[in-house]
Order: structure tokens, then C-alpha cells, then sequence
């Protein structure tokens, strides 16, 4: 009797050690936000982005060869370099957390007619080619190119992925230890193509991105409001639901909180976008 009780203590003390376990995994995060290093959410990022290229159902790709290698993918990257390269650069960071210079951010278009863009952890950016067809100048896709670097770059992005899922996953994906409720690099991947943030994030990133576009090019910085005049009552419009807040406050912030005398460029287009977007994507 003795040795059946036992027996029985054991397989319930094991029950039990195994239930404490999948509830820690799942629900008890055991490292901070701030654990999550540039290098750990570049590894992150290159997860996903592998994640996602495996899933051409759900994330179709714009192939990246003629005639669009060298005029849209070209083109966007081309801008999207521009717009990022200081925070690559990354020279304001303490040497040990630091972006890896010899890691490129690529931009990958899919081929959707939704009007959505994103980046994940480590500078990979997204963009649809329903957006790209929406969008009429260079300032305006400049906009959303440096809007999404600084989102990614000043840790908006991987802490509200964080807040959607939790340390403890992030880390289990990124060491390639499976989650108990199968949480995965695609999961982020599907999580980042609809993630929404608050509006006070949108207005501080907004404020973040007039800066980044007059410190790194020459163009108007207000492109978001020109897309906003022309896009923001189409439905299709993925982008702007989940990074949004009220359009008047959002026109009169970016025009007159914002330094007006700041020097900033005005150059919008000159024929460009319509070139090597528009004429290849019809």
C-alpha cells in the first residue's frame, strides 16, 4: 500500500512541477524589456523575416527581379537607406548595444492590394504594393519610411510586441525553444502586420520622424498629411488604423508645435516616384 501511495505522490508532485512550469513559461516573463538587446532583436527579426518568406500564402512577395529589382525595390530601398542610415550608424549607443553595421535592413515588398506597411525587430521593413500604387510623391513614401525606421529604432515596436506576448516568449523564439502554446516567429509575424499603438506613441513617433526627415534629407516633412487628405477614409487602408489619432490634431501638431523655423527641406518630388513606382506597379 505504502509503495502505491508513493508512487502515486510522485506522479502528482510530477503533474504538478510540470504545470508550474508551462504556467511560468507562458505567464511569468523571467527577463526585463531592457534584456532585449539591438543584438537580440536583430536575431528576433531575422527570425520572423525567415518566418514570413515560408508563408507565401499569407505574405506574398513581389519578386525582387526585372523590371523590379532595379525600379521599385530599388527605389524604396534606395530611400529607405537614406532615411535610417544615422540610427545604423548608431554612434549615440553604448558600445556593447549597438545595431551591426554589417547587417542590412531590407525593405521587402508584398504583393497585396491592402494599403499596409511595418517593420519588425531589427529594421527589416514591409511594404504592399496596394500602398505603394496609393501613394503619389517621394516626401509622402519618405515619410512612412523614416516614420517606420524610428517606431522600430526607439523601442515602440518591440515593446508592444512584448506587451502582446511576453519576454519569456520573445526569448524561447529567439533560443528556438518551443512555446507551450505555440507561439512563434510566424505568430510575430502576423502579430506586427496589425499591431497598433496608442496615440500618444503615434504623436511622439510623429515628432520623432519630422526631425529624422530634416536631419537626413531635404524633403517636406509633412508627407503624412498629404496621405492623410487623400487615404484616410479608404477602408483598405491598414497602415494609418493602427497608427492613427485625430487628423486635425495630428495636422496642427506636426505644423505648429513643431518648430516651424526648424530649416527643414521642401522638396516633394520631381517625377521620381511616379518613374520607378508607379509606371512599373500599374
Amino acid at each position: 500500500m505504502n509503495i502505491i501511495t508513493n508512487r502515486l505522490l510522485v506522479v502528482l508532485l510530477a503533474g504538478v512541477c510540470f504545470l508550474l512550469a508551462s504556467c511560468r513559461n507562458d505567464f511569468d516573463p523571467i527577463e526585463k524589456p531592457s534584456d532585449f538587446t539591438k543584438e537580440r532583436r536583430e536575431e528576433l527579426g531575422d527570425l520572423i523575416q525567415a518566418a514570413i518568406a515560408q508563408r507565401p500564402d499569407e505574405f506574398p512577395v513581389l519578386p525582387n527581379i526585372p523590371p523590379y529589382d532595379t525600379t521599385v525595390y530599388w527605389f524604396t530601398q534606395t530611400l529607405y537607406n537614406q532615411a535610417t542610415n544615422v540610427l545604423r550608424l548608431d554612434n549615440q549607443s553604448v558600445d556593447d548595444n549597438r545595431w551591426d553595421m554589417n547587417r542590412p535592413w531590407r525593405v521587402t515588398i508584398l504583393d497585396q492590394e491592402s494599403l499596409n506597411a511595418f517593420s519588425i525587430p531589427g529594421g527589416h521593413f514591409y511594404i504592399t504594393t496596394g500602398l505603394l500604387k496609393a501613394l503619389e510623391t517621394e516626401h509622402e513614401l519618405y515619410y512612412l519610411l523614416t516614420f517606420e525606421g524610428m517606431l522600430m529604432n526607439e523601442r515602440f515596436l518591440i515593446n508592444r510586441l512584448i506587451s502582446e506576448h511576453n519576454t519569456n516568449k520573445l526569448s524561447n523564439i529567439g533560443k528556438r525553444i518551443p512555446n507551450n502554446d505555440g507561439t512563434n516567429a510566424y505568430t510575430l509575424g502576423r502579430t506586427l502586420s496589425e499591431l497598433a499603438f496608442e496615440s500618444d506613441e503615434v504623436m511622439e513617433v510623429d515628432a520623432l520622424t519630422a526631425d529624422q526627415i530634416c536631419e537626413s534629407s531635404i524633403f517636406n516633412r509633412f508627407g503624412v498629411l498629404s496621405i492623410l487628405d487623400r487615404l484616410q477614409n479608404n477602408l483598405a487602408f491598414k497602415w494609418l488604423e493602427t497608427r492613427y489619432y485625430d487628423t486635425p490634431t495630428r495636422r496642427d501638431y506636426l505644423q505648429n508645435v513643431l518648430d516651424p523655423e526648424s530649416g527643414c527641406g521642401s522638396f516633394t518630388q520631381n517625377g521620381s516616384y511616379k518613374r520607378y513606382i508607379l509606371n512599373v506597379l500599374e
